[in-house]
């Protein structure tokens, strides 16, 4: 859009008064008689000069129609901007997105459903065969994490405390203490867990013979782990006592006889001490926490847990893929309202144009009719001078038209006559005010009409994505 606005310039009447030379063309007409006393119409010397005058003002006149149809262009251009309705565009738009969202929802949770439903019935038929009434328990993932730091806690805790105390009673020192503190924390730790989770599960089986053969494993671990951690007591004790009395110097024969003793447990309880007691409790402890941690990581019963996982990770997928749809359903409603925000910013913006453009219009047109006031002047005083010095060189009385002033034609001085292919465009201060409100109005029904058809859009699409989710319903 032109922000140009013409500025009317006066007449440089010093200019003209020397390229007229009009002073002395007044004393050589008057010592002429020219022109005659009877004359009625302007000399041929003061036409020169009305011409001459004419001249710059016709130059501005010129440049100015150009510079108005510009303008003009410009109006009729920003006026079928305003008046088009440019959100008529954006519900479609919406209701075509939405369409082919609507499509891929479809699909994906139909196809959801289906592997929900084939997991349910593995569900069912689980619980069924199994003859269980309860639905599986379900660990969150917070919880689930806690278990598994528990032991990864257990397992460094007992490395760290077993190669405090082994250290010290081992010929290898600290190395060798932390390798054989690994091994027990592995058979404590590791292994419990694992025991807990696929063994001792078993005990709540529904099939007797199960649960008598998996009783038995459990015992024969128990007792396993009861001897590791009694054989590692009685060892460190043993270890202790000979390396202290031969203050470090030990001889193979003794190391043959520590391990005779630890592989005796029972029959040797009598010389733990405080050390080798502290090691036997605490391994203890740590393997019935880790059997009982692998027990309740999932479900009780074994395999229930992971059929029912399956059956709700099922439904968080179809419960995620809803929300999801839901979520970009209204960012596209959300993306829609601020097109129409914008589009409506764009019209505002317009208008403003168009307000300027028609003040531009008003301005030209009023300052040319006060400025052409200015030109009259200028060439009246000029031809005033022509004919003062023209009198006073005459023999013969003046004219009578000497005593006229004079004055530009009508059709000069109104912007109306002068700019008729541009002066439509021309509104007064109260036809601007009430075509701007008229505009007003029109940008503002168009835009409530978009906002109605948006949330219609939007309304159907949410009712359509419900009627989707009620036919393939997991509820």
């Amino acid at each position: 859009m032109s922000n140009y606005n013409f500025i009317w310039k006066p007449l440089n009447r010093a200019s003209l008064e020397i390229d007229t030379n009009h002073i002395a063309k007044g004393e050589s007409d008057g010592r002429k008689n020219l022109p005659k006393s009877d004359q009625k119409k302007f000399s041929i010397n003061e036409s020169e000069i009305f011409n001459q005058s004419l001249d710059p003002i016709n130059e501005q006149i010129n440049e100015a129609k150009i510079v108005l149809q510009n303008k003009e262009n410009n109006l009729t251009k920003i006026s079928q901007d305003i008046r088009q309705d440019s959100f008529h565009s954006i519900a479609p738009e919406l209701n075509t997105v939405t369409a082919s969202s609507l499509t891929t929802f479809k699909q994906k949770i139909v196809n959801q459903y289906h592997e929900w439903h084939s997991y349910k019935n593995e569900y069912q038929t689980f619980k069924t065969v199994n003859r269980l009434r309860r639905p599986a328990a379900s660990k969150s993932f917070l919880i689930s994490m806690a278990s598994l730091l528990l032991i990864v806690g257990l397992v460094s805790f007992e490395i760290y405390v077993n190669t405090s105390f082994l250290g010290s009673a081992l010929p290898g020192g600290r190395n060798e203490g932390m390798a054989l503190s690994m091994s027990v924390a592995f058979i404590n730790v590791f292994l419990s867990f694992l025991i807990g989770m696929g063994v001792m599960r078993n005990l709540n089986h529904c099939k007797k013979n199960r649960r008598i053969s998996f009783g038995l494993v459990l015992s024969l671990y128990v007792l396993l782990f009861t001897f590791v951690n009694f054989a590692l007591g009685i060892f460190r004790t043993a270890a202790a006592k000979d390396i202290l009395i031969s203050y470090g110097d030990v001889t193979v024969e003794q190391m043959t006889a520590w391990g005779a003793v630890a592989v005796r447990p029972w029959a040797n309880l009598g010389i733990l001490d405080v050390s080798g007691w502290t090691l036997v409790i605490m391994g203890m402890s740590f393997a019935i926490i880790s059997l009982f941690d692998g027990y309740f990581f999932s479900d009780t019963y074994p395999g229930y847990g992971k059929v029912g996982q399956k059956l709700s990770n099922s439904a968080d997928k179809y419960l995620s893929i809803k929300s999801n749809f839901e979520k970009e359903g209204k960012k596209n409603y959300e993306l829609a309202i601020k097109l129409a925000q914008d589009r409506m910013g764009e019209d505002t913006n317009n208008r403003q144009i168009w307000n300027d453009e028609i003040n531009s219009f008003q301005n030209i047109f009023l300052s040319y009719e006060s400025m052409s006031k200015n030109w009259e002047i200028d060439i009246d005083h000029i031809i005033q001078e022509y004919r003062q010095y023209n009198s006073m060189r005459r023999t013969t009385p003046d004219p009578e038209y000497f005593s006229e002033k004079f004055t530009l034609s009508t059709d000069m001085v109104s912007a109306e006559k002068k700019f008729t292919a541009q002066y439509d465009s021309y509104m007064t201060d109260k036809e601007r005010e009430i075509q701007s409100l008229k505009l007003v109005e029109l940008n503002q029904s168009q835009y409530d009409e978009s906002l109605k058809e948006i949330n219609e859009v939007f309304s159907k699409y949410n009712i359509n994505l419900n009627n989707i989710v009620n036919e393939y319903t997991i509820y």
